[in-house]
């Protein structure tokens, strides 16, 4: 475990948007966690878990919030630096290429808004160059080209009679049924399931982003997410995806069977949770994975078992850190997991 991913993800956990209005109202600096509601430390048993709780509103973030997120990073841009090159007392002088790649957890660049580059040191050819840069000057480059990727993120909050700009697929308030997504060639941008209980739900298409919040007792299987899948206040759950990044936050008694390119990020009240190898097969696997770029690969076949842990139950040793998360891994939990061609019955797309 890189220690320089959770210091990364701990300084990220400060950021709040209720906090950041009332900055931007007051013009105050500030950098402590927020209290109340939007807390990770807040407990998916303290409330009921719908999707309406969890402060989103559409498909976009709005203009404030967008703004906020932006100021954030910028300010915070030191810290990180201070972190990836482990120079904690002092600011650091140079800043090395494979010290600002694990900035890549939180920062992307590309050749445009919609093709990534694969390390986040390419996207400025001075470093990529030189293997080095001065802390200064990349402080200074980086300032100059950080920007929001609306393409991605979109701002504008979706509208009650508009469609929302991205192909988004909302699956919400499945109760004991079965749903099927088809056909698997479908590409989806925004994935969004929530408060779905004793049920089993298949999307085997490519898909860009995944949200999964306020489900209990149900089982979901997906295909490839090119970017991040998220589970959120979510209880006795079992996710099996092949994801960039996999983040769990606030859940209970869950399982993840995973195939990721980086660390799992494990926030929040999460307590009781299993991860295990991704372990789904089906037909059409191989083309689905290839177009979400998530094809199996040996290098990343064992990522899935060295989480980032960030949570409310954090020890102090690393021999019994995991017990005391409730942190189970293992490959008795690796067992085939077939998906089917089609679902004649309860439900469907």
């Amino acid at each position: 475990m890189d220690i320089r991913l959770i210091g990364i993800m701990l300084i990220c956990q400060i950021f709040s948007s209720t906090r950041a209005k009332e900055a931007q109202a007051k013009s105050e600096a500030w950098n402590e966690r927020a209290p109340g509601s939007l807390s990770p430390r807040s407990s998916p048993r303290g409330g009921a878990k719908t999707s309406s709780s969890h402060g989103t509103s559409g498909t976009g973030r709005g203009a404030e919030l967008t703004q906020a997120l932006h100021g954030f990073v910028k300010q915070h841009l030191g810290a990180w630096l201070q972190i990836v090159s482990l120079s904690l007392q002092t600011d650091p002088s140079v800043i090395t290429s494979e010290e600002f790649d694990i900035l890549g957890l939180v920062l992307c660049g590309g050749t445009s808004k919609t093709q990534p580059l694969w390390k986040l040191s390419d996207a400025l050819p001075d470093l990529a160059s030189k293997s080095s840069m001065a802390a200064a000057d990349l402080r200074k480059a980086v300032g100059k080209l950080l920007s929001w990727n609306e393409d991605i993120y979109t701002i504008d909050v979706a509208k009650d009679g508009l469609e929302p700009r991205a192909k988004t697929l909302n699956l919400s308030n499945v109760l004991k049924g079965i749903w099927f997504h088809r056909p698997h060639n479908a590409e989806i941008e925004y994935l969004n399931i929530s408060d779905c209980k004793d049920s089993t739900i298949y999307v085997t298409a490519r898909i860009r982003f995944c949200l999964i919040t306020g489900c209990e007792n149900t089982t979901i299987i997906l295909g490839g997410v090119s970017t991040i899948c998220t589970t959120h206040n979510c209880e006795k759950v079992s996710i099996h995806v092949a994801a960039h990044c996999y983040k769990m936050e606030n859940c209970i008694d869950t399982s993840a069977f995973l195939y990721c390119h980086l660390p799992p990020i494990i926030t929040g009240d999460t307590r009781g949770i299993k991860l295990a190898p991704y372990n789904v097969l089906h037909s059409h696997m191989a083309s689905v994975l290839h177009g979400s770029q998530m094809t199996l690969d040996r290098e990343f076949v064992d990522i899935w078992a060295h989480p980032i842990c960030c949570t409310a139950g954090m020890a102090g040793g690393d021999s019994d850190a995991d017990h005391a998360r409730g942190v189970v891994r293992g490959a008795k939990y690796h067992l085939p997991f077939r998906a089917p061609q089609q679902v004649l019955s309860r439900g469907g797309a």
